[in-house]
């Protein structure tokens, strides 16, 4: 996404944007580890490293930062069934969608902190831990770095929109470099 938006092709971004959203779980706001497209629908991963939720915010901050088209949160886009795979016949507007991602990462602190649980990895797959008991009671450094930059990023972009929830995102962010100071 960012070589078109380098390249002044916000329409691609935009059909990427569409795609990725319409695969984020309908059940908690989550997205697979990675998942297939057209007839390959139904073949996805039902659990991601807990970085990878952040990635599609990311998108769209950027996307926004770059176009100003506030329109797209307007958009209207299914999710995916975790049971099923499919596409599901509900639609949401992408603002919607990027509450139950940000819902779904609030939910998923380690308790008592802003700190993103570590879930199933990071960014680097070989440092799975040894005792499965540590995936919701570790966080990623790196992780909760990527969180942090993100969600100041949309907070920015959001705050000609949708300025009570930039309040929330920025105070999110604020409570995160709290914890991870």
């Amino acid at each position: 996404t960012e070589f078109f938006l380098a390249m002044d092709r916000p329409d691609v971004v935009k059909s990427i944007i569409s795609h990725v959203f319409s695969n984020q779980f309908s059940d908690d706001g989550n997205w697979p580890q990675w998942f297939m497209f057209d007839k390959y629908e139904t073949q996805k991963s039902g659990e991601s490293h807990g970085d990878v939720i952040v990635w599609p915010m990311k998108i769209v901050s950027d996307y926004l930062a770059k176009t100003d088209d506030y329109d797209i949160l307007s958009m209207l886009l299914p999710y995916s069934n975790r049971s099923t795979f499919r596409q599901t016949t509900e639609k949401d507007t992408l603002m919607n969608h990027l509450k139950k991602e940000i819902q779904y990462i609030e939910s998923n602190f380690l308790p008592g902190t802003y700190l993103s649980c570590y879930g199933d990895g990071d960014w680097d797959d070989t440092l799975q831990p040894n005792n499965s008991l540590l995936k919701k009671n570790m966080a990623s450094s790196w992780t909760v770095a990527l969180t942090y930059q993100v969600i100041g990023s949309l907070a920015n972009v959001l705050a000609s929109y949708d300025e009570d929830y930039a309040k929330h995102l920025d105070t999110l962010q604020k409570n995160i470099k709290s914890d991870y100071e």
